[in-house]
């Protein structure tokens, strides 16, 4: 939502921030066209879950289409999740067009001129994921397990750690701003894009690469999920379910989605096309559990968000839902959005499509929700009819094809 015609300050003072480039790589599709088009048409992908029994389904990503480019030392200190990202942001800034040259590593490279370098030093990146590197910690420890710890590889903390996650993207593009990992468990992809936002504002960054990744199609993260009753055990058919009435958790997805975010200025210093305006950004905790969400929680973060972005209830067109299939969750949001939403928006749930990916979720939401404004189309909920719905639900998801937003307006992800 660019609007040119007002002073380049944001709604509560600051920088206006804006959105120039998107990637993702995800279950349905790499690349955000692939990405959109399935989600319009309610494509899913499973595949058979992996080393776990109980486990029937999964969503993963095409291999194929993104893996060939991240080669070398790369593949050695980077894991899974960490190569999702820095094809996800390698992706987001082609797209944006504003290009960026890495550090020389050799004495035969030609890096960044001065010039350059004093515009990389001002942009930074915020990445958000829930565990990181699990996967490779599970091969390490398992490995260890049988051989002894001498048989770990040096890397391992180069692929476990959240903060690497960043970190690697930066190396990446040679970009010297703030580099930052931020561990918000399913809401981490959110929280990243969100504390990107803030930075730009303030001035702190002039830009930044922002989105979640994640990795999580391990049985150490599985497991757990399955025993908690989060998590769809096998043998049920009917796929992830968010708001129908026989819901009965999420199906594990993996992948990531990144964001080039940048003042509105130096977008248009750049001639960059704009994707969408950031307005606002609010976070929360429910102090309640730490596995059951509170409606008092949830909404405190939208009343937040609501009054970080100086817009009222009505002006909100779209939603794209947390959704997550779980019977606590998804009644928790329709609580919330019930009320503080009469007007009943029409309501996204991503997940339906992805799977539950963790960190990389709500990043996969911030694509969609920006899609949405842009397009005018809601994506319907995969695989979910009218007489699915739990007839106590207060939300008005799209149902069997695209819904068409009323008007211009906002759109809220919330994850």
């Amino acid at each position: 939502m660019a609007r040119y015609e007002q002073p380049s300050t944001g709604p509560g003072g600051g920088h206006r921030v804006v959105v120039t480039g998107m990637g993702v790589v995800s279950p349905v599709g790499t690349g955000v066209g692939p990405f959109w088009d399935a989600l319009l048409q309610g494509r899913t992908a499973w595949s058979p879950g992996p080393e776990d029994p109980r486990v029937q389904v999964a969503g993963v990503p095409d291999d194929g289409a993104w893996d060939a480019d991240i080669k070398g030392s790369t593949k050695r200190y980077a894991d899974r999740a960490g190569r999702l990202a820095i094809a996800a942001a390698r992706m987001a800034v082609r797209t944006s067009g504003w290009e960026f040259v890495p550090r020389p590593r050799r004495r035969t490279d030609v890096g960044p001129t001065d010039e350059q370098q004093a515009v990389q030093d001002r942009v930074g990146v915020v990445v958000g994921s829930s565990i990181g590197g699990v996967g490779s910690l599970w091969e390490e420890f398992s490995a260890a397990a049988v051989q002894g710890t001498e048989a770990m590889t040096p890397f391992i903390l180069a692929r476990a750690l959240i903060n690497m996650i960043p970190a690697s993207i930066a190396i990446d593009l040679g970009v010297r701003g703030e580099s930052l990992g931020v561990a918000g468990a399913c809401a981490a992809g959110t929280m990243a894009i969100g504390e990107a936002y803030r930075r730009i504002r303030d001035g702190r960054l002039t830009g930044a690469v922002a989105g979640g990744a994640d990795a999580c199609l391990v049985p150490a993260v599985m497991a757990p999920f399955l025993s908690m009753g989060a998590m769809s055990p096998a043998g049920e058919q009917h796929g992830m379910r968010p708001f129908a009435a026989d819901r009965n958790g999420f199906l594990m997805g993996e992948g990531a989605a990144m964001l080039v975010l940048e003042t509105e200025d130096s977008a248009r210093a750049r001639g960059a096309e704009v994707l969408a305006e950031i307005v606002g950004y609010h976070s929360s905790t429910d102090a309640v559990s730490l596995f059951a969400p509170d409606p008092a929680g949830i909404r405190i973060a939208v009343e937040g968000v609501l009054e970080d972005a100086g817009v009222s209830p009505d002006d909100v067109v779209h939603i794209s839902a947390h959704a997550t299939g779980t019977k606590a969750n998804d009644a928790a949001e329709s609580v919330v959005y019930g009320g503080l939403f009469p007007h009943r928006p029409p309501v996204a749930a991503v997940k339906a499509n992805t799977g539950h990916a963790l960190g990389a979720s709500g990043a996969f939401e911030a694509v969609a929700a920006v899609m949405a404004l842009r397009t005018g189309l809601v994506p319907p909920v995969a695989g979910l009819r009218v007489e699915d719905l739990d007839p106590d639900v207060r939300v008005n998801p799209a149902l069997g094809e695209p819904a068409r937003l009323p008007r211009r307006g906002v759109g809220l992800s919330a994850s």
